[in-house]
Parts: C-alpha cells; sequence; structure tokens
C-alpha cells in the first residue's frame, strides 16, 4: 500500500489558511515506506519558505478530520483528536482520507511566538493616473539592473524598485477556442524579459507566488478585462505549471541543413520539456524517474498528474532565430519542430494559457506568419492599443517613479528629463500622458545618471501611439470585429472625438471574415489596402515635431476610450 497522496494537514494557531498534502511532499513522493515524520518535516519546510507569519511548527500531531469554516485555526480545540506517533508509515492513512476531500486529515501543532512581532513595513504604493510604482521596504530606493528580469526576484529584493504592470495579467489568456496565443514585439530593452517573468510568477504553482502586487494589486484592472472574448480574467493564481522556452537559447549556428535545424529545435524543445519536468518531478506521480523526457512525454504525464495537468507556456525572444541565416527556412522548421507541438497542446486542452515576446525583425512586419499555422493560432497583439503600455515606461510611470527617486528638495522632474534626452521638445502633456513609453533601459540609465550626478545618456529609444495603428490585416477579421466591439464600447465618445478612426474601424468590421489570409514572403499582408506599419527597429528617433498633438488627434483619451 503505498502513501495516500491526498493526505492534508494544518497548523493549530495559524491566522492564515495553510493545507499541506502529501503530493507537494518531496520525502513522501520520492521514498519508500515515509513515515509521519518525514512528512512532518517537509510541512515544516515548505511553511518556513511559503509563510510570512511567526508560528514554529511543533512535534505533535493530531488526527482531525476537520472541515474548515474560515480561514483562520487561531484557537481551535485540539481536546478531542487523537495524538499521532511520528514514526507511523503515512500508509497507516490510507482509510481516514477515503471520500473526505477538502479537509484537513491531519492537525499540526503551531507555536505562536512568545511576544508579538512587529508589523512589517508596508509597501509604499506610488500611484499617477492609473499606473503605480511600488518599492519594496527595507533598504534604499534601489533600481534595477538592465539583467534583472526575474520577478519574483525583483519584488523580493530590500528597496527594489518594480513598475507595476500587474493590470494587465487579465490579458495574458488563450481564447476557449484552440489556440489563439497572444504575441507581443517590442525593440529591445523594453522590458519583455521581467513582463514574461511576471504571468509566470502569478500562475505558476510551484513559487506560489503571493507577494506584491499580487494579490492585492495596487492598480486598478482595465475595465476591458470583464468582457467577452479574449479580454477575460486570468484567475489563475498558483495553478498551473510553467514551461519556459527562451529562443536565444536555441543554437542554430552550426545547422546549415534543413536536417539539421529540425535536429537543434527538437534537442531545444526536448531540453526545454526536462527543465520544466525536473521541477515539477514531486507533481507527476505514479511514474519511473526519468533524465529527459520530451514534450509529448511531458504532456501525458500532467494529463495523468493527480491535481494539475494545465501548463502555462512563456516563450522569450522568439524571434531571435531570424535575425541570421536563411530566415524563410528557419520560420517553416520552427514552425513545425516547436510551434506544432506546442499549439497541438493548447487544442488539446493541457496548455490552458501562454504568451510569446520578442524583438522585431527588421524589415518583417509579421514574423512567422507566413506559415498559415502559426497565423492562425497567434493573437497578435503588438500593435494593439490595450497593450501598448504593458511594455517600456510610461509618462504616468515617469511621474511615479521620480517621486519615488527624487524628493522635493531635490526638485528633478523626471518626465521632463527623459523627455529632452529623447528629442522630444513639445510642451508636457496633460493627465493621462497618453501616447508616448520609454525604454526601460534607457529610462533606468537615465535615472540613475541624475541620482549619481554623472553625465546621463544621449539617447533614450521611445515609441508613440501613433506608430501603433492597427494595419488591416494584423488579426483575422473576426477578432477584429471583437476587438473593435471592446474598444467602442463608448462608441459615441470615439465619434465624436476621433471621427476618422471611428470611421476606419466601422469599415474594418464590415469587412466580410475569411477563413484565412494569404500572406507573401515576407510576412506582410499582400491584400491590404495600406502598408502594413513600420517595424519599430526600423522607424526613426521621434523629433521636436513629433509632438503630442499629433497623437491625441488620432488616439482617443484614456479616459474615455477604456
Amino acid at each position: 500500500m503505498s502513501a495516500p497522496q491526498n493526505l492534508a494537514c494544518g497548523i493549530t494557531n495559524h491566522e492564515t489558511f495553510y493545507m499541506y498534502h502529501v503530493y507537494s511532499s518531496t520525502n513522501s513522493c520520492m521514498k519508500s515506506n515515509p513515515t509521519l515524520g518525514q512528512f512532518i518535516a517537509d510541512l515544516r519546510e515548505d511553511h518556513a519558505e511559503q509563510c510570512t507569519c511567526s508560528v514554529t511548527v511543533g512535534d505533535r500531531v493530531w488526527q482531525a478530520l476537520y472541515t474548515p469554516l474560515d480561514d483562520s485555526t487561531l484557537g481551535h480545540d485540539t481536546s478531542s483528536y487523537s495524538l499521532c506517533d511520528l514514526d507511523w508509515p503515512l500508509e497507516r492513512f490510507v482509510p481516514i482520507i477515503a471520500g473526505k476531500r477538502g479537509m484537513f486529515h491531519l492537525l499540526a501543532e503551531g507555536i505562536p511566538p512568545k511576544e508579538t512581532p512587529l508589523a512589517p513595513e508596508p509597501i509604499k504604493v506610488v500611484r499617477e493616473y492609473e499606473s503605480a510604482v511600488f518599492r519594496i521596504p527595507g533598504a534604499q530606493p534601489k533600481l534595477p539592473d538592465d539583467g534583472d528580469v526575474d520577478y519574483k526576484a525583483a519584488c523580493a529584493r530590500p528597496g527594489s524598485l518594480v513598475v507595476d504592470k500587474s493590470r494587465f495579467v487579465t490579458l495574458a489568456r488563450s481564447n476557449q477556442l484552440p489556440g489563439w496565443v497572444p504575441v507581443i514585439r517590442r525593440p529591445r530593452g523594453f522590458g519583455k524579459s521581467m513582463l514574461l517573468s511576471m504571468f509566470e510568477s502569478y500562475v505558476d504553482i510551484d513559487c506560489a507566488y503571493d507577494g506584491p502586487p499580487f494579490p492585492a494589486d495596487p492598480s486598478p484592472h482595465h475595465t476591458l478585462a470583464t468582457r467577452v472574448g479574449r479580454f477575460l480574467s486570468l484567475g489563475l493564481q498558483g495553478l498551473l505549471l510553467v514551461l519556459h522556452l527562451d529562443f536565444a537559447q536555441l543554437d542554430l549556428a552550426d545547422a546549415t541543413s534543413e536536417a539539421e535545424l529540425r535536429s537543434a529545435c527538437q534537442r531545444f524543445l526536448t531540453a526545454c520539456a526536462t527543465t520544466c519536468y525536473k521541477r515539477y518531478q514531486s507533481a507527476f506521480v505514479d511514474h519511473a524517474a526519468r533524465e529527459e523526457i520530451t514534450l509529448n512525454d511531458l504532456v501525458e504525464l500532467g494529463y495523468g498528474a493527480s491535481h494539475t495537468s494545465k501548463f502555462f507556456v512563456g516563450i522569450d525572444n522568439y524571434t531571435d532565430p531570424l535575425l541570421s541565416g536563411d530566415r524563410q527556412l528557419r520560420e517553416r522548421v520552427i514552425v513545425e519542430e516547436i510551434f506544432t507541438p506546442l499549439f497541438g497542446a493548447f487544442a488539446g486542452g493541457c496548455v490552458l494559457r501562454g504568451l510569446i515576446v520578442g524583438g522585431d525583425v527588421p524589415g518583417v512586419p509579421w514574423p512567422y506568419c507566413n506559415i498559415e499555422l502559426f497565423r492562425e493560432c497567434i493573437l497578435e497583439l503588438s500593435y494593439d492599443a490595450v497593450s501598448f503600455d504593458m511594455l517600456g515606461v510610461t509618462e504616468p510611470e515617469l511621474v511615479a517613479l521620480g517621486k519615488v527617486l527624487f524628493s522635493a528638495e531635490e526638485n528633478v522632474d523626471l518626465l521632463r528629463q527623459i523627455r529632452q534626452i529623447a528629442g522630444v521638445e513639445s510642451p508636457l502633456p496633460t493627465a493621462p500622458y497618453w501616447g508616448r513609453t520609454y525604454s526601460t533601459r534607457d529610462v533606468l540609465a537615465a535615472a540613475r545618471a541624475l541620482r549619481n550626478g554623472t553625465p546621463a545618456p544621449k539617447f533614450v529609444n521611445s515609441v508613440t501611439g501613433k506608430d501603433y495603428v492597427l494595419p488591416t490585416r494584423t488579426m483575422r477579421p473576426e477578432v477584429e470585429a471583437e476587438l473593435f466591439d471592446a474598444f467602442s464600447h463608448e462608441k459615441e465618445i470615439w465619434a465624436k472625438e476621433s471621427p476618422e478612426l471611428y470611421a476606419r474601424l466601422q469599415q474594418e468590421v464590415k469587412k466580410k471574415p475569411r477563413k484565412s489570409d494569404p500572406v507573401s514572403d515576407d510576412g506582410s499582408w499582400p491584400d491590404s489596402d495600406r502598408a502594413a506599419a513600420p517595424s519599430f527597429a526600423d522607424s526613426p528617433p521621434p523629433s521636436s515635431s513629433d509632438s503630442d498633438e499629433s497623437v491625441g488627434s488620432t488616439v482617443p483619451s484614456r479616459t474615455t476610450a477604456r
């Protein structure tokens, strides 16, 4: 008889809900004949890592069969429960859990501190319009380094400053239809890897991250998050296994033939699947441990896992392999060898959510979109107005960041400084500062220089709202119709403030939906009635004539459009 995987244990004198299962216990899952003492040792270690309370776990354990009525076990009476011996094998508890889910089968002793600990210093949140910057307590404000791409680590570093993008977790979803994975591109330095790490931190069942800004998001969610279609809440905090693929690690340098390219892609996909498997190995029960595993095997194990069968797929730097070599050949091989099995897992329901981010490919407006399978399975959000400020630092965020970094006595206007370095000499905009985002990397470099009194960088890269005009065939027409409905729930305001854009969107919606649209070899849409928007990598830097008035003439104010 094996250890009961669903055996659940709680802790007495605990202010918040805490339940630990055997399937989460390394000792209980991996060792033969595990004992109650080994299970409690794992519980004690997990509690110390995951909970910030001051309760310590003692050596007394009761057989409880207690259904929790609220989140707390403070003052719970254990006098009627039987004490357990720590040497008892876990298989002894198999009969007591049969048909008794959702309750504490065991309660471990929780010993409160002798003195009430001091309340932790609260996180400082500075809001500007609907944006926010928060500072982790414990040290002087610390700007992140360029190489910081781990969201959880950044939020745990004392004094760390984090520009809050958490309101956008509601957009990282696949549609209920198979596939439809969001894709977002920006130039280098706009924080794509950090954004992806934020989504992965939110859904990851392993790290169970509940720190700032989850679950108490300091910024309001977009109203679009509650609307129909793809703008539904993610709602999967701490529930998924994360399969991460960084295409910057896909080494195709020595692959010259198609067969060599395919072999390299297969090795890469197997390596990513193996990394995911080893990270969540305790979740995959009743199988022989393996040193290497394919994506198909990983998906099969996911279906067989006792408590979860769902994955989140995060793909970073997805366009990196196209910057050298035979681009069209690489596109076709990568889609067939990597994206095809991933999209198949989406269609099968094992992969539930995902997000793909990457940089621009010069001269190629729509990377991979000359392959019909890729085009039919993604949601292209690179030129989407809702995703405009998901990456980079927006002007409201610059104002909030300046308030955290500089005191009133220092009299440093960070927004004005950044605009001047970026070559934007038009008058400062008024709230809500609509229409421009700046390179995260460049903004951090300029902010460090201003703080340290060193020379500021000579240029700050930025992109403007008018560069985000949606090309005719960014998405399938039926998706464009849905997008139009979502954005124009205040249609009379669009018609009044931006009649030309309103008329153009109306015309787009009326176009007859087609099953698919032909795409030329260079990734452009040959049947488009206007030229595709330029690649940001090829866009000239903004000039003094690039004023906010020109942006405002094509995009309604954020307060009304959203």
